[in-house]
């Protein structure tokens, strides 16, 4: 896993990122190919949720998913406007998701 410390801080560190992002509590390793492994102290650009327990994100130019309780929210996703659709698909990386448009 990619981790600098040039400064004292983890890659990705939270004045490098705008927008929605986190920060991750713990180290996670994920066990699936679309998981994204991250250690304590990595800020991660958020992307989207993946049901109600997990979030997409990026770090270090990889897209992937991780437990929402492994990180604390920097800056929020966007929420839905009203009137918007919601529809549920399949990700190309098989996990089902939400996306709004």
């Amino acid at each position: 896993m990619e981790h600098s410390e040039e400064a004292g801080h983890p890659s990705g560190a939270a004045e490098e990122i705008s927008g929605p992002r986190c920060v991750a509590r713990f180290d996670y390793e994920g066990t699936e190919t679309e998981d994204l492994g991250f250690i304590a102290g990595d800020v991660i650009r958020l992307k989207d949720h993946v049901g109600d327990e997990w979030l997409r994100g990026e770090l270090n130019g990889r897209i992937g998913v991780f437990p929402a309780a492994f990180v604390d929210i920097i800056e929020h996703l966007p929420t839905p406007t009203p009137g918007k659709d919601i529809s549920v698909i399949r990700l190309d990386l098989g996990v089902e998701g939400l996306k709004y448009y």
